[in-house]
């Protein structure tokens, strides 16, 4: 974790610190707001309320299917290779068995009353609610990093800044010696 925030400020410092003077000259700066918008944008866990929108929408989806009748069939199909006789009286046929048999069922159920599906329905929705909220609360953790790492550089930036006025005027006035010793009144 720690080298992770480490990371961070030191890509935002190389972003922040080499822009300085252009950010100055032409306009060209960082915003705090873009930074965080992109970290949360590239952080995977971002994706998770996607994927998690899309499996409670799905759920909801069965729940709601549920309403719908239910239609099933079966069928069943046998053949007698040995089938009984009986004696037949003299002069007519006895009664034969058939070899093959035959059977079908179609089944509707249509469901009246489930009590249960509105909450089941609410409870989906309080685990999506709870679902956004755990991603949020992670992704504020990230805009932390990058508060953090901004003002670091921004810090950083600023002490750039004041050490190369320093060395100007550190140079300047060196150059003022020098003129001065040149000159003889020094």
């Amino acid at each position: 974790m720690i080298a992770r925030a480490a990371l961070l400020a030191w890509t935002i410092a190389s972003l922040v610190l080499p822009r300085t003077s252009s950010a100055q000259v032409g306009g060209d700066s960082l915003r705090l707001d873009v930074l965080q918008a992109a970290a949360e944008q590239h952080d995977p866990r971002a994706q998770q309320i996607a994927i998690r929108e899309s499996q409670s929408v799905l759920r909801l989806r069965t729940m709601a299917a549920e309403r719908l009748p239910n239609i099933t069939g079966s069928a069943l199909a046998q053949h007698q290779s040995v089938v009984t006789e009986f004696p037949a009286a003299p002069g007519q046929s006895g009664p034969s068995l058939l070899h093959d048999t035959y059977d079908a069922y179609v089944g509707v159920s249509d469901p009246l009353l489930d009590l249960t599906r509105p909450a089941r329905a609410a409870a989906e929705r309080a685990q999506l609610a709870r679902a956004r909220a755990d991603v949020a609360t992670a992704l504020y953790g990230v805009r932390q990093q990058v508060n953090a790492s901004f003002f670091n550089a921004a810090s950083l930036s600023a002490r750039h800044d004041a050490v190369a006025a320093t060395i100007a005027d550190l140079e300047s006035q060196a150059k003022v010696v020098e003129a001065r010793v040149r000159n003889g009144t020094a």
